[in-house]
């Protein structure tokens, strides 16, 4: 639950409901995951930022990510599309992100609430019919009044509108046993503790006050990847022995040689890169500061003991650091200690190949699924469609390299 000088400071009437003891869903091998929302899904960032983390971090799951938001939609508009755009591709996992255009930018009524509940309630039950695990994710929240709302409420109506949602999809998500993402809580925690440092350069919320850059959106992905479960291992964690010269590490990573001091594998399993962006006050790498991504979700820990000397320099690809030997004995995180590294390059290249599929996802959907003859012709145009798809992904795959590295440790 969000502090209570946070919900005042945030004029929020109505309280969040906590969501601490919510389960997340379980990813298993070889899920078909639909990411499915509104404007702000359809953005395709905090849906590329899953994909990337999925397709390039837990290879190991072999999820298949399908991006389906829809810019102006609400809880109502998906169930009217339901069937064509998700169900007939037969996913086994969705996390859903409405509420943003339901609450109508103006101050909560029972009527609204209703509404969203019922319609929430028609999707949730078709998903569970069909044998889905859902998250549910709460809408986000608003930094500043739209350009297009004129008079119908102000900023903390607004906020208090969609924390009411958010508790009814809580509601919802508890009464079917279902996951649940707490992204207003990550966006507001962004908004509270970025403040300190940025003002309000920082926009959880995005320009317009509704559609988040890159940093908003790192508090969304990690509010929908913490309730798909992941972060409950580390990407990787690398031991070594300096005095017996051993070196060991987990799955997804294997050691090709090493000399007691030079030290070199080859991963299949990435670290997680934080792309930049033009305006680095809101690009996910600031936020990152204030949302616990690294520490939750990219652990790819190097732990160095048996050492003589009271400081060391890591060298990782290009980069070098220096740590002291307790400092490595306890282990510090590669993630965060080099945003650049030997992963870097590839991991652009897989992004942008994640990026092109999830456009023509929303080209599929919104276009040629929309277009006059599609009905004449819809098993013919869903198979061309889906070849289509299917060499986005194929792109992907090929991108998705195992990366040979080597980390170097010398005494100081």
């Amino acid at each position: 639950m969000l502090p209570l000088a946070l919900i005042s400071a945030l004029g929020l009437a109505q309280t969040p409901l906590a969501a601490n003891h919510q389960p997340p869903v379980s990813l298993k091998v070889g899920d078909r995951l639909a990411v499915i929302g509104d404007s702000i899904t359809e953005q395709r960032l905090y849906s590329r930022m899953i994909e990337e983390y999925l397709t390039l971090c837990r290879p190991d799951l072999q999820v298949e990510v399908r991006q389906l938001g829809w810019s102006g939609e609400t809880a109502s508009g998906f169930v009217n599309r339901m069937q064509q755009d998700c169900l007939q591709f037969k996913p086994t996992v969705a996390t859903t992100c409405y509420g943003m255009n339901d609450h109508g930018y103006r101050k909560f009524e029972q009527p609204i609430g209703d509404l969203y509940r019922n319609k929430m309630s028609v999707i949730l039950d078709a998903f569970q019919k069909a044998g889905m695990r859902v998250v549910v994710g709460s809408p986000g929240i608003v930094g500043k009044t739209p350009s297009w709302v004129r008079g119908a409420g102000n900023v903390d109506d607004m906020n208090d509108g969609l924390v009411h949602l958010h508790n009814i999809g809580l509601e919802l998500a508890r009464k079917r046993g279902l996951g649940f993402a707490t992204v207003f809580e990550d966006m507001v925690a962004l908004r509270d503790k970025s403040k300190a440092v940025y003002g309000d350069k920082l926009e959880a919320a995005g320009s317009d006050g509704v559609h988040p850059g890159w940093a908003g959106h790192l508090a969304m992905a990690h509010a929908f990847l913490k309730a798909l479960g992941m972060g409950q291992s580390d990407l990787a964690r690398i031991a070594i022995d300096l005095s017996a010269k051993t070196v060991s590490c987990t799955s997804g990573h294997v050691v090709r040689s090493h000399d007691g001091n030079t030290f070199s594998f080859r991963s299949t399993q990435y670290p997680f890169f934080l792309q930049s962006d033009a305006n680095p006050t809101n690009s996910a790498t600031a936020a990152a500061r204030f949302i616990p991504w690294n520490q939750d979700l990219s652990r790819f820990m190097l732990v160095v003991k048996g050492g003589k000397a009271t400081k060391y320099t890591v060298a990782w690809g290009s980069q070098s650091k220096k740590f002291t030997k307790d400092a490595l004995a306890k282990g510090i995180n590669l993630t965060v200690e080099f945003p650049t590294n030997p992963f870097s390059f590839a991991f652009g290249q897989c992004s942008q190949a994640i990026a092109d599929k999830q456009a023509y996802e929303t080209k599929q959907i919104k276009d040629i699924f929309r277009r006059p003859d599609f009905k004449s012709n819809e098993a013919a145009v869903v198979q061309q469609t889906e070849m289509r798809r299917a060499a986005f992904i194929e792109r992907v795959q090929s991108l998705r390299v195992p990366v040979d590295h080597t980390i170097t440790i010398t005494p100081n």
